[in-house]
């Protein structure tokens, strides 16, 4: 895997299929696993944000597979 910085606040990521799919299994066992109501506080992230972020992670993985 490789991170850089880009432009403002993003980054560009090069990343292995396997790597992304680890991500993938994790965002989507975060959403199965933890409350609604927790999930913000948890994660640090709203539950409609992972499944956006998950949304683009399973796009990325069907493109290649």
């Amino acid at each position: 895997m490789k991170i850089e910085k880009g432009a403002s606040d993003l980054f560009i990521i090069e990343i292995a299929r396997d790597d992304l799919r680890i991500i993938n299994n994790c965002i989507n066992d975060a959403i199965d696993l933890i409350s609604s109501k927790e999930f913000g506080t948890r994660v640090g992230a709203t539950l409609e944000e992972a499944e956006a972020l998950l949304d683009i992670i399973q796009g990325a993985l069907r493109k290649v597979e």
